[in-house]
């Protein structure tokens, strides 16, 4: 596909080559509407019924995936194989391109090994100015880096799901109030900075909050599920207790209203599951109930999603889905993807 004025599908009448292009899969989709403006403005109106995803990984081979969520199939290349790392303009021409040819789609953003962390300076607000659905992030950098980690807590709250790998200076600080509310389906941290007065101002509407990197004190940990109870919408919650010693649970639970289960399933996602014991039931004032456990002594678990010994079940379990997906993986040949 190299000459657009001589491509049969333009022979057609404007409904017929639609519904050719809706045939298509993503791969042929996206080549096809770069061919000319009359191909990109067909190739749009053919598909814009459908979601698609953008997954970017700006490490050495940045390998990119679009995804039909609807025709479930993807195209998966390496952006400008054998050449160097792109620089900023191609990509964000590339984001461009892709937004004005699928217009519902969610991007997703990984820069875990990525030369250029500071890229998501520039590439976050194209997102927001494209207004796309941002799914998940994951910001990564082996050098302290202050200012890039306040723009993730000023810029990035919007974003799905949150990995946090973004080294700071020995005596960076910012306050709950600086961090905006957050409402994630997931966040994952392991700055040592971050406290459980972040938690409880910024992010007890977080879906799922995984600090295992961090260590709390008991009083910490009674407060955030104090705070639980009166109503969050936190489903699961991992952390590290410190205690000095052993860590009770009576200490951790002082004060809250508990029932002891020997023996519960306990699952972070609906799907997968880990059997705890010595568990206590708590329960929050709209009747959300959830299980608290203590692994290992330092290891500190909540979850809504639990079965009981007796085969109860609560929160929202999920079943697996099996289906075949259909998948166009080639490398890219160097052409211009976002010209």
């Amino acid at each position: 596909m190299t000459n657009a004025h001589s491509f049969p599908l333009l022979r057609l009448p404007l409904l017929a080559a639609i519904k050719g292009i809706q045939l298509m899969n993503v791969r042929e989709q996206f080549k096809l509407s770069k061919l000319s403006k009359r191909l990109l403005f067909i190739v749009k109106t053919s598909v814009k019924k459908q979601s698609f995803k953008l997954d970017i990984k700006l490490r050495k081979e940045f390998p990119v995936k679009i995804k039909s969520r609807t025709a479930r199939n993807k195209y998966v290349f390496n952006f400008q194989p054998g050449l160097d790392y792109p620089d900023l303009e191609s990509i964000q021409n590339f984001i461009v391109h892709v937004a004005s040819v699928f217009s519902d789609l969610t991007i997703s953003l990984d820069f875990n090994d990525a030369r250029y962390p500071r890229y998501l300076m520039d590439l976050v607000p194209l997102t927001k100015n494209l207004n796309l659905t941002r799914g998940f992030l994951r910001a990564f950098t082996d050098r302290p880096d202050d200012e890039l980690c306040r723009f993730i807590f000023k810029e990035c709250n919007d974003f799905k799901r949150i990995y946090m790998y973004c080294r700071t200076t020995p005596d960076f600080e910012l306050s709950p109030e600086q961090t905006g509310a957050f409402c994630t389906d997931q966040f994952v941290i392991n700055d040592p900075w971050f406290s459980m007065n972040h938690v409880l101002q910024s992010f007890m509407d977080c879906k799922k909050l995984d600090l295992l990197s961090l260590d709390f004190s008991v009083t910490d940990v009674n407060k955030f599920l104090r705070n639980w109870i009166q109503g969050s919408g936190v489903n699961y919650l991992i952390c590290n207790v410190s205690g000095g010693g052993e860590v009770r649970m009576e200490s951790l639970l002082k004060g809250i209203t508990a029932v002891p289960e020997p023996e519960v399933m306990i699952s972070s996602d609906g799907l997968g599951r880990l059997r705890h014991y010595g568990c206590f039931i708590i329960e929050q004032s709209n009747g959300v109930k959830g299980v608290v456990s203590r692994c290992w002594n330092k290891l500190f678990v909540l979850s809504t999603v639990f079965e009981l010994e007796n085969g109860e079940k609560y929160g929202n379990w999920r079943e697996e889905e099996f289906y075949e997906v259909e998948t166009d993986d080639e490398s890219a040949d160097g052409e211009d993807y976002y010209g």
